[in-house]
């Protein structure tokens, strides 16, 4: 099948069954060209919450709106009123996407961007988490920028290479799109070796 056919099947099964696994699905494709419509996946999040028992797709849903800002983002609102509840993993996922959300709305250069990334950090605890660190890092200088990096570097499960085709299933999971657009501990060759050649730089 290609993604519009999927697309369908996904959206059909959902409807039919609503159910956290064919939301995701259905939610996943609809950000996959030919497709593509960003709006249409928060939508569906947004409208949908009640269908969802954890929190992966709500934080893609957050991270979506932060980078295409279609709508108010909702996702963020909710999610900074678990944070007083929130186990320190969830806390440096949420700390993170604050963090993430104050960057693309009102600039990198505003001083909680950093203040939200320390937070992440120091709730990540043993936490595979790379994104954090390498945002973290470029605040930083000298020393201090080339542990972070390392450190980072040191938290990546999977380099995944830029020219092979990847499965369907792959692309339409969102565990690994959580692994590979917020916690970045899923990680093309290509954006790999960029970041090693920070790390050289610092050296």
């Amino acid at each position: 099948m290609n993604i519009p056919e999927l697309n369908e099947k996904y959206r059909e099964e959902f409807y039919q069954n609503p159910n956290e696994n064919a939301l995701g699905k259905y939610f996943m494709t609809e950000l996959l060209p030919p497709i593509a419509d960003y709006e249409n996946a928060m939508v569906l999040v947004r409208d949908n919450r009640k269908c969802l028992k954890g929190l992966t797709l709500l934080y893609l849903a957050a991270e979506l709106c932060n980078s295409w800002p279609l709508m108010e983002n909702v996702f963020i609102q909710e999610l900074t009123t678990m944070l007083p509840s929130s186990d320190a993993e969830t806390k440096s996922i949420i700390y993170y996407l604050i963090s993430d959300y104050i960057s693309w709305t009102y600039g990198r250069s505003d001083t909680r961007v950093k203040q939200y990334l320390e937070l992440s950090l120091q709730y990540s605890g043993s936490m595979k988490f790379v994104n954090n660190r390498k945002y973290l890092a470029s605040y930083l200088h000298g020393k201090d920028r080339f542990n972070l990096l390392s450190d980072a570097v040191a938290n990546i499960e999977c380099i995944y290479s830029d020219d092979d085709p990847l499965p369907i299933d792959y692309l339409i999971d969102p565990e690994r799109e959580f692994k590979e657009v917020i916690l970045g501990t899923y990680i093309s060759r290509r954006n790999y070796e960029s970041l090693i050649a920070l790390i050289k730089k610092e050296k």
